[in-house]
C-alpha cells in the first residue's frame, strides 16, 4: 500500500485575531503618536511665525524712531506730509501683520479644539483682508444664486468686488 497519511489539521494552526486587544492598543498608540508629532510641528511653525512677527515689530519700532528723528530734522524744511504718509503706511503694514498673526493663532487654536471654520468666521476674515466693512447683503449686484450654490463661493464673490 503506497498511500500517504496526512495528519495535519487546520485546528492545530495558530489563529491570528485581527481585533485582539494588543493589536488595537498598538494601532491606538500609532494614532496618538501621529497626533503628537502633528502638534509639535504646528507649535514649531507657530513659534517661527511669532518670532517673525516680533522681528517685524522691532523693525517697525526702529523705523518709527528714524521717522521721528527725520521729522525733527526736516520740520523746518516742510517734509511733514511725506512723513505722515510713511507713518501711515508703516502702521498699515503693522496692522496687517498683526491681523495675520491673530488669524493664524486662532486657526491653530481652532484646529486644536477640532472645530471647523465657519463661513461667518471665514467671511469676517475676508472682510478684514479686502477692507470691506459692509454686510454681504449690502453689496449691490450680488445674489446667492449669481455666485453659485456654495456659500463659500458666495462669500468669495462678495469679497472679490
Amino acid at each position: 500500500m503506497s498511500q500517504q497519511i496526512n495528519l495535519y489539521d487546520q485546528a492545530f494552526r495558530t489563529q491570528t485575531k485581527p481585533f485582539a486587544a494588543s493589536t488595537m492598543a498598538a494601532s491606538l498608540g500609532v494614532v496618538i503618536l501621529a497626533f503628537v508629532l502633528l502638534h509639535v510641528y504646528l507649535v514649531s511653525q507657530l513659534r517661527g511665525i511669532e518670532r517673525a512677527s516680533q522681528d517685524s515689530d522691532k523693525a517697525l519700532a526702529d523705523l518709527r524712531a528714524q521717522i521721528v528723528l527725520l521729522a525733527a530734522r526736516n520740520a523746518s524744511q516742510g517734509g511733514g506730509p511725506a512723513l505722515v504718509e510713511e507713518i501711515a503706511r508703516a502702521e498699515a503694514r503693522l496692522h496687517a501683520r498683526q491681523e495675520l498673526l491673530q488669524d493664524i493663532t486662532t486657526r491653530v487654536a481652532r484646529t486644536r479644539k477640532a472645530t471647523p471654520v465657519s463661513c461667518a468666521g471665514w467671511l469676517a476674515g475676508r472682510r478684514r483682508a479686502c477692507g470691506s466693512r459692509a454686510s454681504p447683503l449690502e453689496k449691490p449686484g450680488i445674489s446667492r444664486s449669481a455666485a453659485g450654490r456654495s456659500t463659500r463661493s458666495w462669500c468669495r464673490a462678495i469679497c472679490s468686488r
